[in-house]
């Protein structure tokens, strides 16, 4: 079932955990996070960025008295060259969750910088094969269908920036069914820009300018906040047609 209330509801359940012996922190929204410490007194995590659009985050430590607690910071899969320091000194980084075991006094503060590159993502070619997408409700058993690989497939691509998926809206003015001859540096990262001013027709959580091979650039916004009229003056991409066929 699809619940999107439900997960909007857990997220201030998610964004800070209790350890036994401090906190996890996942969610990295802007505001404050209010919650107890391993002693019993109030603490408050106040964090300040523009994350998903960029990736540095502030977050400063609110607490009555200093208390030696270990704090761990969510580092996303994602960020190859992810930075942390805690009043300026720098901590050691690693994937997964990146503990911070001290002692804090109120007004400390930490700063993390995630890797924003833009990553290029490639069609898996597959040929044929058999998909088992046909549910049957009430016997239990699901209808395998023959797919055959289109032929266009190989010459689209994806760019994911951080946690978001880039996407093209018709509204932003470029054609979906023409190549957008998109900028792939070597190692298939592009390299967006965000833009000086808003742009895009529509609110969106970030705007980028894609550069592409004519010196041009043509607007993306994030995937979530693309196509929200389900009409056809909005239809949007998220797989670029990005060359023309056998090229």
């Amino acid at each position: 079932a699809a619940m999107g209330a439900l997960g909007i509801g857990l997220v201030p359940k998610m964004a800070v955990l209790r350890k036994e012996n401090g906190f996890a922190l996942n969610l990295y929204i802007s505001g404050e996070l209010k919650t107890i410490s391993p002693s019993g007194q109030e603490i408050s995590f106040n964090i300040e960025t523009q994350y998903p659009k960029t990736g540095d985050i502030k977050i400063k430590i609110g607490l009555a008295k200093s208390e030696k607690f270990c704090l761990s910071l969510r580092n996303p899969a994602w960020s190859k060259y992810t930075t942390v320091s805690v009043n300026g000194d720098k901590c050691e980084s690693n994937p997964g969750y990146m503990d911070i075991d001290r002692t804090f006094e109120n007004g400390d503060t930490i700063e993390l910088s995630f890797d924003m590159t833009t990553h290029v993502i490639r069609p898996i070619p597959y040929g044929t094969q058999i998909l088992m997408n046909e549910p049957i409700w009430g016997h239990n058993y699901m209808i395998p269908t023959f797919d055959k690989e289109d032929p266009e497939a190989k010459n689209h691509i994806a760019m994911q920036r951080g946690p978001i998926m880039l996407a093209l809206d018709t509204r932003l003015g470029f054609p979906l069914d023409k190549p957008a001859h998109i900028t792939i540096n070597e190692d298939d990262t592009v390299c967006v820009k965000i833009p000086d001013k808003k742009s895009a027709p529509y609110e969106c959580i970030a705007e980028f300018l894609v550069p592409t091979n004519y010196g041009e650039y043509i607007l993306a916004t994030d995937y979530a906040s693309a196509g929200k009229l389900w009409r056809k003056e909005s239809e949007i991409a998220v797989w670029i047609k990005n060359s023309d066929l056998n090229k």
